[in-house]
């Protein structure tokens, strides 16, 4: 065997009986021998194995505190005494030298005096907590705070948790409906709160689908928080009732609701930017609107796409999604897109906004996304190469999937916008052989003819299982994202060799699951030692450590992610392709992820690259974790051990600027994870120990450090638009994956280079 790969474990093969498992405490290293001699001919760099240890380590139940409610303090501690002791302080002070006088403090044994020392627990600080002294300084005031565990009364902490906040039970802003599923005619109840009440303060119902920071005119209904149309005093909490007896002075109250999604909305000041909105509910019961009673009446617009061709030769793909034409403040975006001249655009889901199951609506939007004066100018004008995907809101309604009533007309509006051939598979005259959804390929040359990129547009709507309870019945370990028949086509196209494959998706592919909500919520979760669980696994995550966006992903369904992530692995290891890069949309931000798929029995490690590009004119700029986004430099969070976290460069540490990590006085390094507007250290991890181990070298990426979010350099969050980028150049042997914000920045915001 010329190459490979061994697994030395307990099950490995020991037909003398002389495998030595588990291997003790030591230094080794693994030696490759020829012909049975004892002579290697290569050897690997020294490993460790040791019994796992208890580290030093302490956290707090939760951030945020209401003054007075219990303060819940775990820790363990490797060297335990009688004497350690846990302390409450504000936060700000030197960790390994703070001073006599905590707020709050206890001895490991849970009160003031021990005698035995204790090496794990959990404390409880409030009211009820041990204060011999009389000193304990309970409720504690409004600020922020760490816990520090501390050993042998000294006032050097060995570990300390991350910040917390107490403050005031606050009157916050609100709006909640009593049920998630109404009859149509039924009444609907809201209950709402306002933290700066006004009496202008407003009520509203909307279809879901909207921006609520930028809400239409024309409400379906709507009440002043007094439970009227006119209002002379300010309410800052109650309850309103929607229904067949509403105020309606103007007689514009549109009752009974049709079937549909909607959201209740909470509004200042006779304002159309909320400041809170429920969760969707849904209409049901009235009076059902078919598809073919809605069918478009309007022609399709003159402005046509160009559509790419196969065998073409390219070396640039762009790309981007959630588009809103007429939140455009000009044509920086398409000027910047048509000067660096692509050779194909790639529409990522949301191409235009229109929820339900109105053809007529859906045509005209798809007319306006195509007519809009700058994008015509600059992308059909100019005859550039259109392909895509869709997603929710152009395909059917909000986070919908195949339970939508009218998914055959939704595709031929799509094939019409697209301008899809008459013998494309996708296409509604291909009538009883037409396929089920939009999943389609393109294979592209390089120089010479060889097949150089391949594109494959995914369907992740047409088949997808619900992914809450709200989108239909859930169907636990069945639940899916591409249904049987794409599945198989996929298999096919990744059978095919090509220098890189560039698979699109509506939703973002590479962020784990979201571990911020109950496993149980999710359709997909089977229960404990199920698919769901193992699915996580099996890509080399853990539920509890890692963590991604908790808006739509893959993630939802992870056993639908297991199985492309480990498809795509495979078409790599087969030499079927050199590199295989997700592009998605959906999130109305822009990052670059990549991660290591580990090896199995029968496969090799691979690194799979995604990029995020969504948002024209619009973003979210949130803080969004995301444990396989590309970092400059990796770091754990406070010893966790857990490498997710990005050091913040540069940083301020005790008056003095840091560019890279910062030797330590025990062979590691560290850095700044969280730094305020001034670039002073507020968390820090520990450096991965070896910046080779990096999935991507520093060498190889740039990044303006502007609108970012998450304190990640490659997490583009707050720019006016952005858009994606997929360059090759085929003589040098490189591939640019780019983010672009041209309101901000001719050059990329975000890039990173990988090499053929």
């Amino acid at each position: 065997v010329s190459s490979g790969t061994l697994v030395f474990g307990a099950g490995s093969p020991d037909e003398g009986g002389e495998q030595d498992w588990p291997l003790g405490n030591g230094e080794y290293r693994v030696y490759l021998l020829p012909e049975g001699s004892y002579r290697s001919v290569a050897f690997s760099d020294i490993f460790t194995v040791e019994e796992k240890k208890v580290s030093d380590r302490i956290s707090t139940d939760k951030t945020s505190y209401v003054s007075g409610k219990d303060i819940v303090i775990t820790f363990s501690i490797s060297s335990p005494k009688s004497t350690d002791w846990v302390a409450i302080y504000p936060d700000g002070y030197d960790p390994l030298s703070l001073p006599y006088g905590s707020t709050m403090w206890l001895y490991t044994c849970n009160s003031q005096s021990c005698d035995d020392p204790v090496s794990s627990g959990t404390l409880v600080f409030g009211a009820g907590s041990p204060d011999e002294g009389g000193e304990q300084d309970w409720p504690l005031d409004n600020g922020e705070y760490r816990a520090y565990l501390l050993p042998e009364d000294s006032y050097r902490s060995v570990a300390f948790s991350d910040v917390f906040t107490v403050e005031e039970k606050k009157v916050s802003d609100r709006i909640s409906t009593d049920k998630t599923s109404y009859v149509s005619g039924k009444d609907i109840v809201i209950t709402f709160s306002i933290s700066s009440p006004k009496s202008t303060d407003w009520v509203a119902i909307y279809p879901d689908g909207y921006d609520p920071l930028s809400l239409p005119y024309g409400s379906t209904m709507w009440l002043y928080t007094c439970n009227s149309q006119s209002c002379d005093d300010p309410v800052s909490s109650g309850t309103l009732v929607f229904g067949a007896g509403s105020p309606d002075e103007g007689g514009k109250q549109d009752w009974p609701l049709g079937n549909g999604e909607y959201r209740a909305y909470l509004l200042p000041e006779d304002g159309y930017t909320s400041v809170a909105f429920s969760d969707v509910f849904i209409v049901t019961g009235g009076e059902k609107t078919e598809c073919g009673e809605n069918d478009a009446v309007t022609p399709p617009s003159d402005s046509i796409h160009t559509v790419p061709v196969d065998g073409s030769e390219v070396k640039s793909i762009m790309f981007s999604s959630c588009y809103k034409p007429n939140s455009q403040s000009g044509d920086d975006l398409w000027k910047h897109v048509a000067n660096r001249n692509p050779d194909v655009w790639v529409w990522l889901g949301d191409n235009m906004y229109c929820d339900g199951t109105s053809m007529e609506c859906k045509r005209l939007k798809y007319n306006e996304a195509r007519d809009n004066q700058y994008y015509k100018s600059h992308i059909i004008d100019n005859s550039i190469a259109v392909t895509g995907t869709w997603d929710d809101h152009d395909f059917a309604s909000n986070n919908h999937g195949k339970h939508y009533t009218c998914r055959e007309e939704s595709q031929a509006e799509f094939a019409y916008h697209f301008n899809l051939g008459t013998n494309d598979p996708r296409h509604p005259l291909q009538g009883v052989n037409q396929r089920k959804g939009i999943y389609h390929s393109y294979m592209f040359s390089m120089p010479g003819g060889k097949n150089g990129i391949h594109l494959i547009n995914l369907d992740a709507r047409y088949h997808r299982s619900p992914t809450f309870k709200d989108y239909g019945l859930c169907e636990g370990a069945e639940s899916d994202m591409l249904g049987s028949e794409q599945w198989s086509w996929l298999e096919h196209e990744l059978s095919q060799t090509s220098e890189i494959k560039i698979i699109s998706s509506g939703t973002q592919v590479l962020p784990p699951t979201h571990n911020g909500r109950d496993k149980s919520l999710y359709c997909a979760y089977d229960g404990a030692g199920g698919t769901f669980l193992d699915a996580i696994t099996e890509v080399g995550e853990s539920w509890s450590d890692w963590d991604g966006t908790h808006y739509e992903s893959w993630g939802e369904i992870p056993q639908s992610r297991a199985r492309l992530l480990k498809l795509c692995q495979k078409a790599i290891n087969d030499g079927k392709s050199k590199h295989i890069i997700f592009i998605s949309g959906d999130q109305h931000w822009a990052e670059i992820m990549a991660k290591k798929m580990p090896p199995t029995s029968t496969m090799q490690s691979q690194v799979l690259y995604e990029v995020t590009a969504s948002g024209i004119d619009q973003n979210w700029p949130m803080s969004i974790p995301n444990s396989n986004r590309v970092r400059v430099r990796s770091a754990d969070k406070a010893v966790d051990g857990l490498y997710h976290k990005e050091c913040n460069f540069p940083f301020i540490y005790e008056g003095v600027k840091y560019n890279d990590c910062v030797s330590g006085s025990t062979n590691t390094s560290w850095c700044a994870t969280e730094t305020d507007s001034n670039f002073n250290m507020l968390e820090w991890g520990y450096c991965l120990a070896d910046e080779k181990n990096e999935i991507v070298s520093r060498s190889d990426m740039t990044y303006q450090g502007m609108n970012t979010c998450t304190d990640n350099f490659h997490h583009t969050c707050s720019a006016r638009a952005n858009y994606g980028s997929i360059d090759v150049d085929w003589e040098e042997g490189t591939i640019s994956l780019s983010i672009f914000t041209p309101h901000e920045f001719s050059d990329a915001s975000s890039s990173i280079t990988l090499h053929l």
